[in-house]
């Protein structure tokens, strides 16, 4: 900028000395020539405008960035769910209602990691033991990160609904609590229900299932135990 401007000082500068040496001066024959209409300098260049240059990228790393890595990766609350994987065989029994004779059936439940050990995928099959009913059942467990919560999605071929819960882990009785809602099929009224995963045992799975009962009441409808084979 600085140079630009120089130069067009110094050619102004220049013109008029030369434009000096040249007028004729005082008692010349050029002095009685009629005096040449005024030239008027030229202007000044305008000062270059440069665009508006868009604002810099954050810097790598810095608070925001370590939130979100801190979101996504796996951490102490998913190493929990190890003790979950594997194939495990055991009972079931479900009652309809408190005071009733329990449905039984047996049952295999196989468990990995998926999403590079983000959530655990579970595959259940089972077989009634009073009927030729056969049931089948997918979950998945995670923790979120984010939300501070364990979270279960779980679908069977019992069911059009998709069963979502969320819950905690206690470290001290190594049992897992999840609490959710679903509508029951036959009064078309929401209820909450409860969810109870004992792992105490790593080679013994106790798994408990609460809902409501005729009263509006809290009782037990399903137990499982079930027992580790790999």
């Amino acid at each position: 900028m600085m140079t630009r401007r120089f130069a067009v000082v110094a050619a102004a500068v220049g013109l008029a000395f030369v434009a000096g040496r040249n007028w004729p001066g005082p008692g010349s024959e050029a002095a009685a020539q009629p005096p040449k209409p005024e030239t008027k300098p030229a202007a000044p260049a305008k000062p270059e405008v440069k665009p508006a240059q868009p604002p810099a990228p954050p810097p790598a790393g810095g608070p925001d960035m370590e939130a979100l890595m801190a979101s996504m990766t796996p951490g102490e609350h998913h190493k929990v769910l190890d003790v979950m994987l594997g194939t495990w065989e055991g009972d079931v029994k479900f009652w309809m209602a408190p005071g009733t004779d329990p449905m039984t059936s047996r049952g295999t439940a196989k468990r990995e990691w998926a999403m590079d050990g983000r959530f655990v995928i579970e595959h259940v099959d089972a077989t009634s033991q009073d009927s030729d009913m056969r049931f089948k059942g997918m979950g998945i467990i995670g923790y979120n990160n984010v939300e501070k919560r364990y979270e279960t999605a779980w679908i069977e071929n019992m069911s059009t609904a998709i069963t979502t819960s969320t819950g905690t882990y206690d470290p001290a009785t190594k049992v897992f609590t999840y609490e959710g809602e679903m509508y029951d099929p036959m009064t078309m009224k929401k209820s909450k229900v409860r969810t109870t995963v004992d792992v105490s045992d790593p080679k013994k799975e106790i798994m408990r299932g609460y809902g409501a009962g005729p009263d509006g009441k809290e009782f037990m409808n399903f137990e499982g135990v079930f027992t580790k084979k790999d």
